[in-house]
């Protein structure tokens, strides 16, 4: 998800298709064996598209970005972005359908100051109905962009509405060109994960991922020390790690690392990441990937969501000469 700062350019197509992950241009090109590392993560599916489609049965047209599928309240939810070209992106949400086999969109997600004609997306829901996203409302003074709220679902069929709205302060570094761009909450309410990503163009040119640990009704980011012990073998100086998602024991932690020059968009590259540990305090490991897009223009490929069961691990793509970046999915074997 990128933040930017004047919202989307439009200068062409392609760029559009890059603008969710673009860095500004570097001196040399990486290869995808460079970018992604590690071993090739085994154990899971090809891709294949996940359906998402109107009340009436016709394909959504639109974009689903950032998903975060979730069961709550007695129904599976996919919560999602749009991203339209005038950065003004929304929280949408849909409900799946198991006689269709499909979440069905019911449009955009209800509360009270919720939508707002900046960035508000990447959202996160844990076991409690803490909701959290990411907002440029206020940014860049002050400059945090991350904020919490209460998602409660009623009605039969079921809705979800959002209330409480409130961000949260002290998590990021303090002031621009410093912000956050995705935040993903453990199920248990007891971590914020989120990516810190340095804005010193329209665009970042380093974004790690960062955590912070549940301290009574707010979470309290760790020290440098701790961040480096627990996610130094994660994070790059070179490449951009964001758009990231946890299992509920806290071991796997998928993630998005990307490559990519302004100079050589013919040599982008984009990864769906997996990194392990051995329990849920612990360091985490050097990554695999699950997923790569080869150096082809326009392949955008990122932010990826666990499951309930987690079989299936959620993310979404946009292909050169698609109109919408499209719901995407791996299957645990």
């Amino acid at each position: 998800m990128l933040l930017s700062r004047g919202g989307t350019s439009a200068v062409s197509a392609l760029l559009l298709a890059f603008a969710v992950a673009a860095c500004p241009a570097k001196t040399r090109v990486y290869a995808v064996s460079e970018v992604c590392g590690g071993s090739a993560v085994t154990g899971w599916s090809s891709p294949r598209q996940v359906a998402v489609v109107q009340p009436d049965g016709t394909a959504y047209a639109e974009n689903v970005e950032e998903p975060e599928v979730r069961d709550f309240g007695g129904a599976r939810w996919l919560f999602f972005n749009d991203d339209p070209s005038n950065g003004n992106k929304d929280l949408r949400y849909a409900r799946w359908d198991e006689a269709r086999q499909a979440f069905v969109v019911l449009g955009l997600l209800p509360g009270a100051g919720l939508q707002t004609p900046t960035v508000d997306g990447n959202p996160a829901l844990d076991q409690d109905g803490g909701f959290f996203f990411i907002s440029t409302r206020t940014y860049p003074n002050p400059s945090e962009t991350i904020h919490a709220a209460t998602l409660t679902v009623t009605g039969s069929p079921p809705v979800a509405t959002v209330s409480g709205i409130r961000r949260l302060d002290g998590l990021t570094r303090s002031g621009a060109p410093w912000a956050s761009q995705g935040v993903q909450v453990t199920w248990d309410s007891q971590w914020l994960f989120f990516d810190e990503a340095k804005f010193d163009g329209a665009l970042p040119s380093q974004s790690d991922i960062v955590a912070a640990r549940r301290s009574g009704a707010t979470f309290t980011r760790l020290s440098d020390a701790e961040l480096e012990a627990l996610l130094g073998k994660v994070n790059t100086a070179t490449f951009l790690e964001y758009a990231e998602a946890l299992s509920a024991d806290g071991r796997e932690l998928f993630f998005t690392r990307t490559w990519v020059d302004l100079t050589h968009l013919d040599q982008v590259v984009m990864c769906v990441m997996r990194s392990t540990r051995a329990d849920a305090t612990g360091p985490f490991d050097l990554p695999g990937h699950l997923a790569v897009t080869n150096p082809v223009p326009g392949v955008v490929m990122e932010a990826p969501s666990l499951s309930p069961d987690e079989k299936t691990l959620y993310y979404h793509r946009r292909s050169v000469g698609e109109p919408f970046a499209r719901l995407y999915a791996l299957d645990r074997q």
